[in-house]
């Protein structure tokens, strides 16, 4: 989730938030899907014995973290939030289509892309065979699941999110945005603080 966000729902709601860094992202190649995965839900776990409700949100792809440290949490699963999520890696196929635009523009994570391939791909599918996000095991209300995504999104297309909320349920927002929601962060925000709000 973007710190902005973040920072307002402390502001405005009072709800404690959790960022946490992805290891390995100071070191070209140093990244791993799986260790980002095995992060994320180990965080939610830990705070699962501070708090009796986790909330789980991210964006791009740790709304694929969100989702599965949400479900690990059982019991102790509170709200979801999705933006422009990585929702759909469900085959080998997703995992090649999805990497190269990445391993293109973030060589300062990965390392020069025609060298970084191989790796990428085994690592994240690797993550994807451990944590699909296809779909949760139950429909969820509207007031448990927010998917957020933005129409002009050119990294992952709108109608992922559109698929992933005909199976999940939950409550959908598309908004006039790109990936990154570059002038539509304000809107952006509103719509996660109603969402937590209860509104």
């Amino acid at each position: 989730m973007r710190v902005e966000i973040a920072k307002a729902l402390v502001r405005e709601l009072a709800l404690d938030a959790y960022m946490p860094g992805y290891p390995g992202l100071e070191t070209p190649g140093g990244f791993s899907f799986q260790c980002a995965l095995a992060s994320g839900i180990e965080l939610c776990r830990q705070l699962s014995r501070r708090y009796r409700r986790i909330h789980a949100a991210g964006h791009s792809w740790g709304a694929f973290v969100a989702i599965n440290a949400h479900r690990a949490l059982g019991d102790g699963a509170g709200r979801l939030v999705l933006l422009s999520g990585l929702l759909e890696l469900r085959h080998e196929e997703d995992v090649r289509k999805f990497l190269p635009y990445y391993l293109a523009n973030f060589p300062q994570v990965f390392g020069p892309a025609e060298r970084a391939f191989a790796r990428a791909f085994a690592d994240l599918d690797a993550a994807r065979r451990s944590g699909s996000p296809s779909a949760p095991a139950e429909r969820m209300s509207a007031e448990t699941l927010l998917i957020v995504h933005g129409r002009r999104d050119a990294e992952i297309p709108a109608d992922s999110s559109r698929r992933f909320h005909a199976r999940a349920g939950g409550r959908y927002v598309e908004l006039d945005a790109d990936h990154g929601y570059t002038r539509a962060l304000p809107l952006l925000s509103a719509v996660v603080r109603s969402f937590f709000s209860g509104g």
